[in-house]
């Protein structure tokens, strides 16, 4: 009796060779089509620094907030407002796809209605903490309008 060796191919080794087919057949591109994919790709980068930078200031105005008052006097809060604000504009124009969209729109929910509790009331870290998150909700809520828009205009469209 004559076995026959059959060479079985695993789901990972198929995956891999499917992989390799498709990547192959996308990297084809034109040298006009990839000036046009790398700049998509710089303004996706910068909308990630400019979210990673609004969130990072966020929480230090409101760590810091009583020396970011006196170093900008009277008109601190529309400072931060303003910067906050232009952040999540530029956030929201372009930084999320299709898939991120309800994600965004549930965080930036939670965040506005953490940012309305009464921390403010927590001993030691409550101002920090309310600061801190209304000055997150400001960055977010922009963005959270654009892509609702958005959202609401694609839903009118169907």
């Amino acid at each position: 009796m004559v076995k026959k060796r059959v060479r079985k191919s695993t789901s990972k080794a198929r995956s891999r060779r499917v992989t390799k087919s498709t990547y192959s057949a996308q990297t084809k591109i034109t040298p006009k089509m990839s000036f046009w994919k790398k700049e998509e790709i710089e303004l996706h980068k910068l909308a990630h620094f400019a979210f990673l930078i609004g969130m990072a200031l966020a929480v230090l105005v409101g760590i810091f907030h009583s020396q970011f008052d006196k170093l900008f006097g009277l008109k601190a809060d529309v400072v931060y407002m303003t910067t906050f604000f232009t952040l999540g504009i530029l956030v929201g124009l372009f930084n999320l796809t299709a898939k991120d969209t309800d994600a965004f729109l549930l965080a930036a929910l939670a965040l506005m209605v953490a940012a309305m509790a009464n921390l403010h009331l927590v001993y030691g870290i409550g101002l920090i903490l309310k600061i801190s998150l209304n000055n997150l909700a400001v960055f977010v809520i922009p963005g959270a309008l654009i892509l609702a828009v958005h959202r609401v205009w694609k839903l009118a469209s169907d």
